[in-house]
């Protein structure tokens, strides 16, 4: 993106080549990535430090309806599997008194209130689904309240009701990927919140700031760079992050599993203190044994 610096572009670029081979080139890589980072954080300083100083818009309260949303904008019925048995996996287990949600690119502007700008570069591919999603999560979380969960959510048991309770609430533990600058202190693909929280609002504002202002995308993980910025920047949005309680520490360990024979005992250990896993549509998944984890699991075929 032309409004980054080419030092911080090459130095990502970098990053990108050195990483994951070795310990020392990992090293080297956190480095570069470090001061990619440092290029983004100091972007986003310059063109949106002005919004810390207003308020960001609130809403009009409605009754908590406890909406669990989950998006995939070609309709359900036209998911992959993975994805369907997902979302049949978030169905079965939401709590009574909540609703399912289902988004796709018919019914989400009846959920949610966008800025017509921002929808126009969407409905013109400036903006990308993936994109997009992102700025509809926050949106929903501001104006309704309730959750948002990746449609390639599986989740196991029950969900608590008590999360509804929450200010604030995602997937927070020390699992994590030591590249990506969340370092899961949160995790943009599954949030619970209270209508008109300010962390999700100040999000939104952020959101809608950026692409008001640009047409291009200054990095994928947008949301996490964002995020980010507000912790170190914004005293409440902090305390917030900070007051999630750690949580589901293997969410992202089934997904390697999933092509596997089932183990039994493997699986009481992943399932230990987790009971959402984020798994991967674009995964391929040997299906051809019927006892693998896929099929026992996420297929529902465990007897």
């Amino acid at each position: 993106m032309s409004q980054l610096n080419i030092i911080y572009i090459i130095a990502n670029k970098i990053s990108y080549k050195l990483r994951k081979k070795n310990a020392f080139l990992d090293k080297i890589a956190l480095l570069f990535l470090k001061v990619y980072f440092i290029g983004i954080q100091k972007f986003l300083k310059k063109n949106f430090s002005r919004l810390l100083k207003t308020q960001p818009e609130s809403y009009p309260s409605q009754k908590n309806e406890k909406n669990i949303f989950v998006c995939w904008f070609q309709g359900e019925e036209n998911a992959p599997e993975i994805v369907q048995n997902c979302i049949r996996s978030i169905r079965k287990n939401a709590p009574q008194d909540s609703k399912v949600v289902v988004l796709d690119e018919e019914n989400m502007l009846d959920y949610a209130r966008i800025p017509s700008v921002i929808v126009e570069k969407y409905k013109s591919g400036i903006i990308t689904k993936t994109n997009f999603s992102d700025i509809l999560r926050f949106a929903l979380l501001s104006q309704k309240g309730g959750a948002w969960m990746d449609s390639t959510i599986f989740c196991r048991d029950p969900i608590n009701p008590e999360l509804f309770d929450y200010q604030l609430y995602s997937i927070k533990n020390s699992n994590y990927d030591k590249f990506n600058i969340a370092r899961r202190k949160w995790t943009a693909y599954f949030w619970f919140a209270k209508q008109n929280s300010y962390f999700t609002r100040r999000v939104f504002q952020f959101f809608c700031a950026y692409w008001e202002k640009y047409d291009a995308l200054i990095d994928y993980f947008l949301v996490d760079h964002i995020i980010y910025f507000l912790y170190q920047n914004d005293p409440l949005c902090k305390e917030m992050l900070d007051s999630i309680p750690v949580n589901n520490p293997n969410v992202s360990f089934l997904q390697d599993c999933l092509s596997k024979e089932f183990d039994a005992s493997e699986w009481n250990y992943l399932k230990e203190n987790t009971c959402f896993f984020k798994l991967n549509w674009k995964s391929e998944i040997a299906n051809e044994n019927a006892d693998t984890f896929y099929n026992k699991l996420i297929c529902n075929k465990l007897s």
